[in-house]
């Protein structure tokens, strides 16, 4: 439908970029079909093909909650203590996101092991 659009203004391809013309709005209106069409498709996919759980994703799936609250000073934590790390901020941004996550999950679930604690995480 956009390419149809294109080739039928083509004498002036930045009325697409934004603004008040048609073409702007047929781009955000081609965007917004995609985007929530792909989310339910996305969705219907997983709960068709991925309805199971192995003992992995059970045991994440209970430290959940708990890596949600400890996320933020765990990643707090990693961030400052990588600060004198000498890397590209791009390259320390995905460590200490990924440290954190796999640090949160970790510290949850051996919380989530100890039985006056389990019934809050």
């Amino acid at each position: 439908m956009i390419a149809a659009a294109i080739l039928v203004s083509a004498d002036s391809r930045d009325a697409f970029a934004g603004g008040m013309s048609w073409q702007a709005a047929l781009v955000s209106l081609c965007e917004g079909i995609i985007a929530v069409g792909s989310s339910v498709w996305l969705l219907g996919h997983f709960q068709r093909r991925l309805d199971h759980a192995g003992p992995l994703a059970r045991a994440l799936g209970r430290a959940a909650f708990g890596a949600y609250v400890l996320q933020a000073p765990v990643a707090v934590t990693i961030a400052r203590l990588s600060g004198p790390l000498l890397i590209a901020p791009e390259l320390k941004f995905l460590f200490v996101a990924s440290a954190a996550v796999a640090v949160s999950f970790g510290f949850a679930w051996l919380l989530v092991r100890i039985p006056g604690l389990k019934r809050f995480l």
